[in-house]
């Protein structure tokens, strides 16, 4: 099997190479899969994911201890779950597609079953080891956990994101960066055409970005951005540059300069064009 990175999925499904994908809400939307692949099925999950984190002795220790005591210690009181929305995938895909973007289909139980006999065998193969078969009991245990259990993961889930609604958003303006040859050595692209100060604005959810000296080759670019928590994805309206394209990063601002992280862009330019220098504010 051939792995894919998450710019070359898209591609992959629209020229058949691939089939489908497995991939959240949210990283359907950051990477445009919605424009080549239509169907989504809303009730087959193929696998647990669970999300880890590490952190150094020194380091957790200097957490304030009302910080420590949540990380710590079990969760004393479960919300009702009479209290809970929906999930967050659908919370992730309804406000921002069309109504017809994708065609939601929920698989039979049938379809479900035949899904299920056809990975028996692996299934019987993962058992044969037996901490992997501990494994796969204790997943089928979570399958299979009471509902109120299930409900309240999902008021978990909307806590956590009104929590990141709460973080401010990020401040409106223009701003202003500096690329050379320099910061694009190594990309195989034509650099001469992608050097020049790029100056974006900022403004109530909407961005408009032009190159320094002009060309040709590089109109400006405008569209539609949406923030949510320290993630900022930009969707590029423009019909001569990338339309359509969407690009996710995470971002923090200080003294003026805003700077980014990669969540999912377009190729290796848009890696220079985000992270090469700081954004600098300049109105």
């Amino acid at each position: 099997m051939t792995g894919y990175l998450a710019s070359e999925v898209g591609p992959a499904l629209a020229d058949g190479r691939l089939d489908g994908a497995e991939s959240s809400a949210g990283a359907i939307l950051s990477n445009n899969y919605q424009s080549v692949a239509r169907h989504l099925p809303t009730n087959v999950v193929l696998f647990l994911r669970r999300t880890r984190f590490a952190i150094g002795r020194r380091a957790f220790e200097h957490l304030l201890a009302p910080s420590s005591r949540m990380l710590c210690e079990p969760r004393r009181r479960r919300p009702s779950p009479t209290r809970c929305g929906r999930p967050t995938d659908a919370a992730d895909l309804e406000p921002s597609l069309p109504a017809r973007a994708f065609g939601s289909v929920a698989r039979r139980p049938a379809e479900l079953a035949a899904l299920r006999a056809a990975e028996d065998p692996v299934y019987r193969m993962l058992e044969g080891d037996p901490a992997t078969a501990t494994i796969v009991r204790e997943i089928e245990r979570l399958k299979s956990a009471r509902p109120a259990d299930r409900a309240a993961g999902k008021c978990a889930a909307q806590e956590s994101s009104r929590a990141a609604a709460r973080v401010r958003p990020i401040p409106e303006g223009r701003y202003a960066t500096t690329l050379t040859a320099g910061d694009y050595r190594g990309y195989a692209g034509n650099v001469a055409e992608q050097t020049g100060t790029y100056t974006t604005t900022l403004r109530r959810g909407r961005f408009r970005q032009v190159l320094t000296p002009t060309r040709p080759t590089q109109p400006p670019g405008y569209g539609t951005y949406t923030v949510r928590g320290d993630e900022v994805t930009f969707v590029f309206r423009s019909p001569n540059q990338m339309p359509g394209v969407r690009e996710t990063v995470r971002w923090s601002y200080y003294r003026g300069e805003l700077t980014f992280k990669i969540v999912s862009v377009a190729d290796s330019a848009g890696v220079v064009f985000y992270t090469a220098h700081p954004w600098r504010r300049t109105g």
